[in-house]
């Protein structure tokens, strides 16, 4: 008889191997396959089995093991011998891969095994991609309402049960708002209002972000275009892009739509992008959007400063401006003489002609600090918290009034 714990199975998923098939072709893709194959036959002993599941997909059956420990070192063996890239045709390909672990500590039948160890595998993948993760029974009842949220989430984009809030961006001189950031909320039928955190994350994986995103744009532009006053400068409305949506061969038209359907001046339009998604610097994605900068609105790089990445996409991509990651704003007011992550990148736009926009401002030291290194706009809790419609609206409207007619805005 086995020893208890002497079997594991291992479930391997490649991570965002969809891109590489997308931007390199499907006969890279298979050579990345092949590649992944080697490297794991050199990873495990002569009486283990690999073998491919389907996709980009691999099982791995560990027998005779001394331990539990034995599995968790060919994981980390696994990990470390796909974190190298790949070469193929002398492009630099990098892999990465989730794996899931499940112990045959009672004798279960095979199925079961493996799909435990896929349950372990989502595990990993939601909790940062390139790690693994030991199958615990919990991890089942999270997978079966993780199931139900999607079908609730699919059914809410359906029925429209997403609102958004607005949160004013402020010229950091004058004080004066010179624009609005629109911020998707989920009206759960059962458990209230919902922030991001709680349903953007599913709705990337599922997919459900695309449809979503692009009914968050055409409102966007909607309520922008009433916000439009004449003899007022004009207010602008910024709006995120996923990286789904920014991939969907769609955006251009969906963009052009939303304009079209608003009447919103294209001007008064800025599309925000995480710095992660121009640091692979594709052809696609640099024709994109050079197709959406031709309508006429602006684009914004989100968190600028958090991706790691080399900067040389700021002269390639078409950009107009920096929002100042809140984790280097944080650092404004804590008493150091000198804050050179902010400086440098309002350095960094001052150079390129880009404007700079800090996000997260909620102390009058960390405004003081900014206005002094010339960052041009700002928003946060010291200025405004997201507002509803209604709030939004009643804000505006004293922006908007002759001067002396209303006291100024009460920022809250």
């Amino acid at each position: 008889d086995r020893a208890k714990q002497s079997l594991a199975v291992l479930f391997l998923d490649l991570d965002d191997f969809k891109t590489i098939n997308d931007s390199l072709g499907h006969p890279a893709g298979d050579q990345v396959l092949v590649t992944v194959a080697e490297r794991l036959r050199r990873c495990i002993r002569p009486s283990d089995t690999v073998a491919r599941l389907g996709g980009d997909e691999f099982g791995i059956l560990l027998d005779d093991m001394s331990g539990p420990s034995d599995a968790l070192l060919a994981a980390e063996r696994i990990i470390q011998a796909l974190s190298s890239p790949a070469y193929l045709d002398g492009r630099e390909v990098s892999i990465r891969a989730s794996l899931g672990i499940t112990l045959d500590t009672h004798g279960e039948k095979a199925d079961t095994l493996l799909r435990n160890a896929d349950v372990a595998m989502y595990t990993a993948k939601r909790r940062g991609k390139g790690r693994y993760q030991v199958f615990e029974s919990s991890m089942h009842v999270e997978m079966v309402e993780r199931l139900e949220m999607t079908a609730h989430l699919a059914r809410a984009v359906e029925q429209h049960e997403f609102t958004l809030e607005y949160q004013p961006i402020v010229n950091l001189e004058s004080r004066a708002i010179e624009g609005i950031e629109a911020l998707v909320r989920w009206r759960h039928p059962t458990r209230g209002l919902l922030p991001p955190s709680e349903f953007i994350p599913l709705a990337e994986e599922t997919g459900l972000i695309v449809p979503l995103g692009w009914a968050v744009l055409q409102e966007a532009c909607r309520r922008a275009a009433d916000w439009q006053v004449p003899g007022h400068p004009s207010l602008a409305v910024s709006v995120n892009l996923s990286p789904k949506q920014l991939a969907d061969p769609n955006l251009v038209t969906e963009v052009g739509r939303a304009l079209e359907a608003s009447g919103l001046d294209p001007e008064c339009l800025i599309l925000e992008m995480t710095e992660d998604v121009l640091m692979h610097e594709t052809d696609d994605i640099l024709l994109t959007l050079r197709e959406v900068k031709a309508l006429g609105v602006r684009l914004a790089i989100d968190d600028f400063g958090t991706g790691y990445s080399s900067l040389s996409y700021l002269e390639r991509f078409p950009v107009d401006m920096l929002k100042i990651a809140k984790t280097f704003v944080d650092q404004l007011g804590n008493g150091e003489p000198r804050s050179p992550l902010v400086e440098a990148v309002i350095g960094l736009g001052e150079a390129l002609g880009l404007r700079t926009v800090a996000e997260g401002i909620e102390t009058a030291q960390q405004l003081d600090r900014l206005r002094g290194l010339r960052c041009e706009q700002g928003q946060g809790f010291l200025f405004a918290r997201p507002l509803g419609e209604q709030a939004i609206d009643t804000l505006l409207r004293k922006r908007d009034a002759p001067p002396g007619s209303v006291p100024e805005p009460t920022f809250v």
